[in-house]
């Protein structure tokens, strides 16, 4: 299964969608919060499906929850923003609550900077930011290629 995670689009979405509808191996895509009403605009923009969970931009929003755990391809996956295990800070609290659920991928935003960690067996996403980074990184996504279990991953990076 072919996945795209994005976070922190914060209303402007035309570079990403742009970047996604050429990209037509991506099965689902994963936003990570900080504005959810823009997962709405992308699903119908690139008839993907959208999974989102919202962030601290995204308090008014009543459908999307907190965070999600789902299961592709063998992989239990953590999605959420960040910004309740202060991940800013580090990554311990959302460490122990992935611990707790089980997860092998945790997938993260709220600091728009890429990174890529592995505690344990555990591996850590932050997509960083596709319209607003906060690194010299640049405009960034991560594309993911799951298959029974094997979590492949690639940095992208918007123009």
């Amino acid at each position: 299964m072919k996945i795209a995670v994005i976070s922190d689009t914060h209303g402007f979405i035309e570079e990403i969608v742009s970047d996604l509808m050429h990209n037509a191996e991506v099965d689902k895509i994963l936003h990570l919060g900080d504005f959810t009403k823009d997962a709405k605009k992308i699903s119908n923009l690139t008839s993907k499906e959208v999974l989102v969970v919202k962030g601290n931009c995204d308090m008014l929003d009543k459908k999307n929850p907190l965070e999600l755990c789902i299961e592709f391809e063998g992989c239990k996956i953590l999605m959420v923003h960040g910004h309740e295990y202060n991940v800013k800070l580090g990554l311990t609290k959302l460490y122990y609550r992935a611990m707790e659920l089980g997860a092998d991928l945790v997938l993260y935003g709220h600091s728009h900077i890429l990174a890529i960690d592995k505690i344990d067996d555990i591996l850590f996403l932050n997509p960083g930011s596709v319209t607003l980074p906060r690194s010299n990184n640049g405009k960034t996504y991560i594309y993911l290629d799951l298959e029974d279990g094997n979590i492949n991953y690639q940095v992208k990076y918007l123009d």
